[in-house]
């Protein structure tokens, strides 16, 4: 079945006001090799998406992704790719990719992700190429923006990155030190049924703009999430 398909038995037509979309979540939706022209064409319609997340869709290729002039985050953990990373160097606004637990060999597979200017964090955790002697110097000396490697900065400091709203609206990356907040106190988080902000539909999650605003677009119990600007 398509993507489209897929994600209009959940969400219906709140997928047609895709200049509302912020960010948007498929994580396990499909299982495909590599996205068909059909769903490369449909997600080009979210031309406002700025996060896009794809883990575990069983991506070989990263062919046929689509063009997204304002994408600055993608994740893509838990696939099958081990190379040809070129196609992510169409992403100029990129600033944070996830590539964990995919079979990357060496630092020489990740030679495309130079050019990237604004990436500023990069996590291949669980993939080869993080096992070999030399891995962080080789990357931070590859990639001269890069500021966060697998959630430790170049000092080996553990950091997370915290999504801060700016005046205009926008989201900012702040690099905060500290641990992750605990998968326990997401799951234990109370969701009150009268919260007209936040509806949930068939296990899917959807940010209305207003729910959007007080929190940042996170994976609650493996559930998709479309967030809204």
């Amino acid at each position: 079945m398509a993507l489209e398909a897929k994600m209009r038995e959940t969400h219906g037509d709140e997928l047609d006001e895709v200049a509302d979309i912020d960010e948007l979540n498929i994580d396990e939706l499909i299982t495909t090799e590599k996205l068909s022209e059909v769903d490369k064409k449909f997600l080009e319609r979210f031309t406002t998406l700025s996060g896009l997340s794809m883990n575990k869709i069983g991506l070989t290729s990263l062919e046929n992704l689509p063009a997204l002039p304002e994408l600055n985050s993608i994740q893509l953990a838990d696939n099958s790719i081990a190379g040809k990373l070129g196609p992510l160097a169409n992403y100029p606004m990129l600033q944070q990719i996830v590539l964990d637990g995919n079979p990357i060999p060496s630092a020489k597979e990740l030679e495309p992700l130079k050019s990237l200017k604004e990436l500023a964090s990069l996590s291949l955790i669980d993939c080869p190429v993080a096992s070999t002697p030399t891995y962080r110097e080789d990357i931070f000396k590859m990639i001269p923006s890069l500021q966060i490697l697998d959630d430790l900065d170049k000092d080996g400091k553990e950091i997370n990155i915290e999504a801060d709203e700016d005046e205009s609206g926008e989201s900012e990356g702040e690099i905060i030190e500290g641990e992750d907040e605990s998968e326990e106190a997401l799951e234990g988080e109370e969701v009150s049924e009268a919260d007209e902000d936040e509806i949930e539909v068939k296990g899917c999650l959807l940010y209305t703009s207003d729910a959007a605003d007080e929190r940042s677009s996170v994976d609650l119990g493996g559930r998709r999430i479309i967030k809204k600007k």
